[in-house]
């Protein structure tokens, strides 16, 4: 069964109960002047940090506060990716993606690795998912488009002449040093590479985790985003299951 199937089973009763509040007395519906202030609030406390990018990714993306921010998306623009709100009502999503042409995007981290997104927050399918698999301890990722076939990553390879594990592995060896930058191509159903993702962690003083990407036109920002969410869910996973490391994840509520 896949991702979006399993996903569809466990939060359809709950993303249905997504517009209102739930009070002593009852639910509480929200009015559309609240809905705006809660829009305003939001969009004050999204003050993310955009990054200097290197030239030719088309993606980029770094850990802030309690989100992620996008600092480039080919064909997109700089975006924040944070908490729906001060209030988190049952089936609100972990984190909401502000688009400013096509409407915000919901994005549910079910388990570290697989992600799916709704539009937000009008209710709506699964339009894009991503789906983890693991080979000898080493995460893969399946980008499922809205449109297309899916993409599958290779496993993350740790960039040549740093010292540490060769892969991004939850291989429990508490010496292993996971700090390093970590690459994967990103492969179409017949195999080809037509882009890269790039993971690194703990290498730089502008982010603990800092991503950068080649994608192709198929995977759009609100895909991008939920990719680079997958991936952190999967470091802080084995930082917290290895490497005893506590720090304020990107995780499901």
């Amino acid at each position: 069964m896949s991702v979006a199937t399993r996903s569809e089973e466990l939060e359809a009763a709950a993303y249905r109960r997504s517009a209102r509040l739930t009070g002593p007395q009852g639910p509480i519906p929200l009015s559309p002047a609240l809905w705006l202030l809660l829009a305003v609030v939001w969009g004050c406390a999204a003050h993310g940090h955009v990054l200097p990018v290197e030239p030719g990714v088309t993606f980029a993306a770094h850990e802030e506060h309690d989100g992620l921010v996008i600092d480039k998306m080919e064909g997109g623009e700089p975006a924040f990716l944070g908490p729906p709100g001060w209030f988190h009502r049952p089936g609100s999503p972990t984190f909401v993606l502000r688009v400013r042409d096509s409407g915000d995007v919901g994005i549910w981290i079910l388990s570290p690795g697989a992600v799916v997104t709704r539009s937000w927050p009008t209710e709506g399918s699964i339009s894009e998912h991503v789906e983890p698999k693991w080979e000898n301890h080493s995460i893969r990722l399946t980008l499922h488009p809205a449109a297309g076939t899916p993409l599958e990553t290779d496993v993350f390879a740790r960039v040549a002449s740093q010292d540490g594990a060769s892969t991004l592995s939850r291989l429990d060896v508490l010496s292993i040093d996971l700090r390093g930058t970590y690459q994967a191509a990103l492969r179409g159903a017949d195999g080809v590479a037509v882009g890269w993702l790039r993971v690194s962690v703990g290498t730089s003083d502008r982010g603990h985790v800092i991503f950068t990407a080649v994608l192709p036109r198929a995977v759009d920002e609100s895909l991008a985003a939920a990719t680079a969410a997958a991936l952190s869910t999967e470091v802080d996973w084995i930082e917290q299951h290895v490497h005893g490391v506590s720090r304020k994840p990107m995780q499901r509520p």
